[in-house]
């Protein structure tokens, strides 16, 4: 039997992986797709030494020992209660967070790709910063109305279908992340893999696709 270990940058994927994973399993039933979520976030030092086959990242590593497949693109948006002040804007721009308690994943703050890319360039720190793991518990301090939150706009969408919440684009360009499968460039890469990568190269609308097929 073959195996594939696999992790991704981000929680949320999580959320999405299993429906294809399932229908790869009725396709490749003699390959065991194992998710190593210890390494998740920084997947790419796991890949490099050999713990990971493929790894699910948002931007390009720029790491000539990588071989990469462009999966789906997705965007951050701030999700928000419905009634809150911010949540007719257009869209927010980083200064409006300073005032704000943003609820994140449990991630050292400096190591998100949000405050790297959004709150660092602009010199904003939010009023009070929060890490919780899963999404359905921040989700739910962000509907009590304890703070705010950075989700995907299609791991958002769930949670905004009963109206009591929102998501508003970060600044008039939003947040777009470009997703990739790295795999070890020099290493042979088995047709099963080869499979694997094309089917979740949709992501979270090919998840949705066979969840309700």
């Amino acid at each position: 039997d073959a195996v594939i270990r696999l992790s991704t940058a981000c929680y949320t994927c999580y959320h999405w992986l299993p429906p294809l994973l399932h229908d790869f399993q009725r396709r490749f039933p003699h390959v065991d797709v194992q998710i190593v979520a210890e390494v998740t976030r920084d997947p790419i030092p796991a890949l490099l030494d050999g713990r990971l086959d493929l790894a699910i990242v948002h931007g390009d590593p720029e790491d000539e020992r990588l071989s990469l497949v462009k999966l789906f693109k997705d965007e951050l948006v701030v999700v928000m209660r419905a009634d809150h002040k911010l949540a007719r804007r257009r869209h927010i721009d980083p200064e409006d967070l300073a005032d704000q308690h943003v609820i994140f994943y449990g991630v050292p703050l400096k190591e998100l790709s949000f405050y790297q890319e959004v709150l660092a360039p602009a010199g904003v720190m939010p009023r009070k910063v929060s890490h919780i793991q899963l999404t359905e518990a921040i989700v739910e301090m962000v509907r009590a109305n304890v703070g705010v939150t950075i989700l995907a706009r299609w791991a958002a969408a769930p949670y905004l279908a009963d109206g009591q919440l929102t998501s508003v684009r970060v600044t008039t360009r939003g947040v777009p992340r470009q997703w990739y499968a790295a795999t070890i460039r020099h290493d042979p890469v088995p047709l099963y893999l080869r499979e694997f990568m094309q089917l979740i190269k949709p992501g979270p609308a090919a998840a949705e696709e066979a969840r309700t097929a």
